[in-house]
């Protein structure tokens, strides 16, 4: 990629998440109090989690040290699951989970 390609790249992206960000402040009250939007508004980042999480996973192509790995890689995800569900904070999540998986690599259980 050239320097223009990667210039106009980044100008899209900053423009479609502003436009994401300031649009609720553009529309009208009544449109962001529809009950399907407020449903998706709640359902939303568990699902991007969920999509974000198993797009990561490591499936291994034989029985060897990578199915430990993946044996981690789901434990890490049953505490993020575990922690969304009960604290809903996508952030606090996400800290669990890492720090799950980085505790089972660093204890090797």
């Amino acid at each position: 990629m050239n320097t223009i390609t990667i210039l106009v790249t980044v100008t899209a992206m900053a423009s479609v998440m502003f436009l994401c960000r300031a649009l609720p402040l553009f529309l009208p009250q009544r449109w962001l109090q529809l009950g399907w939007l407020q449903s998706l508004n709640q359902s939303l980042p568990l699902c991007i989690m969920l999509i974000l999480l198993f797009s990561s996973l490591n499936i291994p192509t034989s029985l060897s040290s990578g199915f430990t790995t993946l044996l981690y890689e789901i434990a890490a995800l049953a505490v993020v699951l575990a922690s969304y569900i009960w604290l809903r904070n996508t952030l606090l999540s996400v800290v669990f989970g890492v720090t799950c998986l980085n505790l089972l690599y660093l204890l090797g259980l």
